[in-house]
């Protein structure tokens, strides 16, 4: 039908002489190609409708009705798209519902399903916009605080400027939600700073909430950016102790943006006090951002006004505070950190490694590493750098030493042997463990036989399942490093599920037999080294979760376990686990358990 009516367009004669509304009714017509979901294009017909402003809206109220399909399709924000259902196409209607609301500054809002209500709200907001003028009808959107008045605050501030103060610390002031007067302060940064500075200072000092006073620095610190940074460094160093945390991340964003080296050493203090998101967020940023961009509340280019030596310490205090979280291994569990390519659970220190290649790539390099042990040499690497730089010794690193095998007549017939059914030749590749895995993945990856493929994995699946390793990690007590000393002896062992468990069981028993609350046991598959490394890790600064990755897929999560309490939920990990330790021989896997004494 579509086609159809394009083509019938097309062959109507052109208007040599086209009025406004002629040229707003093939704006509308065009909406068929947009979808109602790009709110703010640079260009196209909705971004000519909005900058066409009110001489469009009666138009536009007509086709709030118009059911016509258009060629936008949203997608659920889970799960497959469904672009079958209607519901998930767009129509005219929606597209200019969506004008509408952003010409009125969020006044006509659309409702759900009734396309008639929505129409006659515009009308009403339409008719009272010509009645009474656009500045009282903002100055109405902003008393009316059901709704954000922010983008009504923005636009009083930014076209009726001489009355829109007044009105705007009315309206914070009979604001309950902290998001709502956050955006109306927002509001303030037209607004002249002789006007506006005491007020946005009161509000700093004596807002019950976060938000507002966030919203607030930041305004401020267009005209005065010392006492903006001095408020948000007070904010950062007493965010860790309090509940109302959601906003440190940004503080340590606002600090990191004034270019203070002064700011970035109030950062450094305690810093590892915070909790792993806000440290996880803060070093993204630098890994993100090594020359800063313009914002909102530090305008102009970057390093503009700075003189070349507060740059230089700036820079010197940003390399301290990255070289010190290379250290800092703590992961968030579930976070994706993409930088080019993507690293499940990256600790900290990943980000540390990439923040400095950022900022410093002369001295610091960074490759993408899908492997654990090339990570952490990566990181020690980078570790050593900082201490040279920094006039400190390095330290030793070892790099474990992949198991390679070199091409020998007496392996090469072991593995013929195996593929043609040789049960003897089974035991001896089983009893040289992990040593015979390099003869065997070359000779997997090169048969095209199925039987004789079947064979070889029957041998070198389980043995790629071989515990390499154990190693613990993090300050133990006495009673925890004996039982941890003890999980020795699964070095050399096949891990199936069973003596996983075991593992946990050994570990839940330490925890609440001894002083550590928590714990988090780690079994990884590491593609650079066959085999997998245990690690038990009694450095956890609060309950670690549950997360198994297989081949870089989440496949289970959630919360970690009670020392205490594991059964309820090992039939879900064990179902993770089986899957993991069936993998074929080089496929990477991560099983990653949280334990925790009750409280």
């Amino acid at each position: 039908v579509m086609i159809a009516e394009d083509r019938a367009r097309l062959t109507k004669p052109v208007n040599p002489n086209p009025t406004e509304n002629d040229h707003i009714a093939d704006l509308i017509w065009d909406l068929r190609n947009e979808a109602e979901t790009d709110m703010f294009p640079e260009s196209g017909p909705r971004a000519h409708l909005v900058k066409l402003g009110m001489a469009a809206v009666p138009q536009l109220i007509d086709a709030i009705k118009d059911p016509s399909f258009g060629r936008g399709v949203r997608h659920p924000s889970t799960g497959p798209p469904r672009i079958y259902k209607e519901d998930w196409i767009d129509r005219v209607g929606d597209t200019a519902t969506g004008i509408l609301q952003e010409i009125s500054h969020n006044t006509i809002r659309p409702t759900t399903q009734d396309r008639k209500r929505t129409e006659k709200e515009a009308r009403k907001w339409f008719q009272s916009v010509s009645e009474k003028g656009e500045e009282a009808i903002l100055l109405e959107g902003l008393r009316n605080t059901k709704y954000d008045p922010g983008e009504q605050a923005k636009q009083l501030a930014k076209k009726y400027p001489n009355d829109a103060f007044p009105a705007i610390v009315e309206a914070y002031g009979k604001s309950d939600y902290d998001y709502n007067r956050s955006s109306i302060l927002a509001a303030l940064a037209t607004l002249p700073d002789k006007t506006t500075h005491d007020f946005l200072a009161r509000v700093i000092a004596t807002d019950k909430n976060l938000a507002p006073r966030f919203a607030a620095a930041r305004v401020l610190a267009r005209n005065h950016p010392d006492e903006a940074i001095k408020a948000m460094e007070s904010e950062w160093r007493r965010s860790h102790l309090t509940w109302e945390n959601s906003f440190s991340s940004d503080y340590v964003t606002f600090l990191l943006e004034s270019e203070r080296p002064d700011a970035v050493t109030k950062i450094r203090q305690d810093f590892r006090k915070h909790p792993v998101e806000d440290r996880f967020n803060a070093i993204s940023y630098l890994a993100r951002e090594p020359e800063r961009s313009w914002n909102e509340s530090f305008p102009g280019e970057p390093g503009k006004g700075v003189d070349a030596a507060a740059k230089a310490k700036f820079s010197a205090e940003v390399e301290m505070l990255l070289g010190e979280e290379l250290s800092d291994l703590d992961r968030w569990h579930g976070s994706e950190g993409a930088f080019g390519q993507t690293m499940y659970d990256p600790a900290i220190s990943d980000l540390a490694v990439i923040a400095l290649s950022a900022w410093f790539p002369k001295s610091y390099t960074y490759g993408f590493q899908k492997g654990a042990s090339a990570r952490e040499f990566q990181r020690l690497t980078a570790f050593n750098i900082y201490r040279r730089r920094h006039g400190l010794k390095a330290i030793a690193i070892r790099r474990p030493a992949p198991i390679k095998g070199k091409p020998t007549r007496e392996m090469s017939a072991l593995v013929e042997r195996i593929a043609e059914g040789d049960n003897s030749a089974v035991r001896a590749a089983r009893a040289k463990g992990l040593m015979a895995l390099p003869y065997l993945i070359p000779a997997l990856e090169s048969t095209l036989d199925e039987v004789r493929h079947q064979r070889l994995m029957a041998v070198a699946q389980p043995i790629s399942c071989t515990v390499r390793s154990v190693e613990m990690d993090g300050a133990m007590q006495e009673s925890e490093a004996k039982l941890g000393h003890s999980l020795k002896k699964f070095e050399g062992k096949v891990l199936t599920t069973d003596v996983y468990f075991e593992i946990i069981q050994i570990v839940a028993q330490g925890i609440d037999r001894g002083k550590t609350r928590n714990a988090k046991v780690a079994v990884e598959r590491d593609p650079d080294n066959p085999g997998l490394v245990v690690t038990i890790d009694y450095n956890t600064s609060g309950e670690a979760g549950l997360l198994v990755t297989r081949g870089g897929q989440e496949i289970r999560g959630g919360s970690g376990f009670l020392a205490s309490d594991i059964g309820p939920q090992e039939e879900y990990l064990a179902s993770g686990v089986h899957r993991c330790l069936a993998s074929p021989p080089g496929l990477p896997f991560e099983i990653a358990v949280g334990l925790s004494r009750r409280s």
